[in-house]
């Protein structure tokens, strides 16, 4: 098992979620993270419709309203399948385009699980590492930070 995470200069990451994806490049060094943004993938306004279906809703009861999530998990997996599959098409074009021969890629772990089984031929083989973890809530150069730190954690052998 590795003990740490590294991202060398002008070396790949994808990060996603459920509701987009980012393809950054590392300007920076290895213990100096400076990722800079080369592609946002944003949901389509049919995939960003069908996604809102599925938030959680409220019905009423008599006098009160009730609030809660009446969401059919399953509907929602599809749809966070579908989008991964987008996401896996595009990041295959842009592995293609932009000459990408390592690439690190953090995802939310069932995200993660989706885009593995999406992702086609000339990705697979440039896949490095895989984090199943939620970074897209942070700025990219808090993401460059967290990275930095887990960096300099393998360096000296610590891990997380």
């Amino acid at each position: 098992m590795s003990t740490g995470f590294r991202l060398p200069h002008h070396a790949w990451l994808f990060l996603a979620d459920c509701e987009r994806g980012l393809l950054l490049r590392n300007e920076g060094e290895a213990l100096r993270i400076d990722l800079k943004v080369v592609q946002r993938i944003e949901p389509e306004p049919m995939e960003r419709a069908a996604r809102d279906e599925g938030r959680p809703g409220r019905f009423n009861k008599g006098e009160r309203t009730i609030g809660g999530d009446f969401r059919d998990d399953n509907a929602q997996h599809v749809r966070q399948a579908t989008f991964a599959k987008r996401l896996a098409e595009e990041l295959e074009a842009a592995v293609t385009l932009n000459g990408i021969e390592q690439l690190a890629v953090v995802a939310p772990p069932r995200l993660l699980g989706d885009l593995r089984t999406a992702f086609g031929p000339t990705t697979r083989r440039v896949v490095t590492k895989e984090i199943g973890r939620d970074l897209m809530h942070e700025p990219v150069e808090e993401i460059g930070r967290q990275l930095t730190k887990w960096t300099a954690d393998a360096a000296v052998g610590r891990r997380e």
